[in-house]
């Protein structure tokens, strides 16, 4: 009976250490993306394209 409950115990703690490694994995970038919006890491927030992402008309009413 300990055997099984020993057993049970590793292989909670190894799925626990897959789990956390696949969160680990997921925070890190790996897209070049710098946070302006693109997808590029040129810091500017004009993708590939020249595309304008951020909607800086003064008179837009999408409150």
């Amino acid at each position: 009976m300990m055997i099984v409950v020993v057993k049970t115990v590793m292989m909670m703690i190894v799925v626990v250490k897959t789990v956390m490694m696949m969160i680990m994995m997921m925070m890190v970038d790996h897209d070049g993306d710098d946070g302006d919006g693109d997808d590029d890491d040129d810091n500017n927030d004009n993708d590939d394209n020249g595309n304008d992402h951020h909607n800086n008309d003064d008179n837009d009413d999408d409150m």
